[in-house]
């Protein structure tokens, strides 16, 4: 388990949120098999220690979005780490690691499209720095809306209703800025620019007038 948290910990937020194929196949390359392992239930008792129960999360629901782009595969392990991320939230494990890697035992919850696990994943991150909660709250958002992630309907053979389709393609436009669509948050109020159906950038906007500041960019939620 320490080889896993020790790995994810050194690669850091640069490539934590970022598209990067070689970093992907180094992660793939490393932890394929307990990966595998872990899908198959056989490090369950990982789940005793916050550091282990961390290792899951990280193998069960970072991994397979860096190894499987593109492909189902990339939530097919997401119903078991959400388990063990309900356990790991009954525990308090959250507030026993490091607060850097604490984000890594709500995003099961964050990729869940149930609402009431979007509740919680806002509540979390509220105890986060402000830019992990205002992701949060786009995921949220987006299950309000649609009751599901449609940036995944295509992977997973969905159907794509004309509302979701307008959404991916920045039909939700409100207004324009640099030459680009943005779109704004209907619980949070702010700015959603987007660049393409994959990624997107975040401006902070006092009120529909004002000029945006780059917050930050981000991929589409997963």
């Amino acid at each position: 388990m320490e080889d896993v948290v020790a790995f994810w910990r050194s690669a850091g937020p640069s490539k934590w949120f970022a598209k990067d194929a070689a970093f992907d196949a180094e992660f793939k390359g490393r932890f394929m098999a307990a990966h595998m392992a872990a899908a198959r239930r056989e490090l369950d008792a990982w789940l005793s220690h916050p550091t282990g129960c961390l290792a899951l999360m990280i193998l069960l629901d970072q991994f397979p979005r860096n190894a499987f782009r593109g492909t189902a595969h990339m939530f097919a392990t997401d119903s078991l780490a959400l388990s063990f991320a309900r356990q790991a939230h009954a525990r308090s494990y959250q507030t026993r690691i490091e607060q850097d890697m604490q984000v890594f035992l709500v995003l099961p919850f964050e990729h869940s499209e149930n609402m009431d696990d979007q509740t919680l994943a806002v509540d979390l991150c509220s105890t986060l720095d402000a830019r992990t909660l205002e992701f949060a709250r786009l995921h949220q958002d987006i299950i309000k809306r649609f009751g599901r992630f449609p940036h995944r309907n295509a992977v997973l053979g969905r159907d794509t209703t004309p509302e979701e389709q307008r959404f991916l393609e920045g039909g939700d436009s409100v207004g324009r800025f640099g030459g680009l669509d943005f779109a704004r948050s209907p619980l949070s109020g702010v700015l959603y620019v987007f660049t393409s159906t994959t990624d997107l950038r975040v401006w902070s906007f006092q009120d529909d007038r004002s000029v945006g500041s780059l917050v930050r960019r981000l991929p589409c939620p997963d």
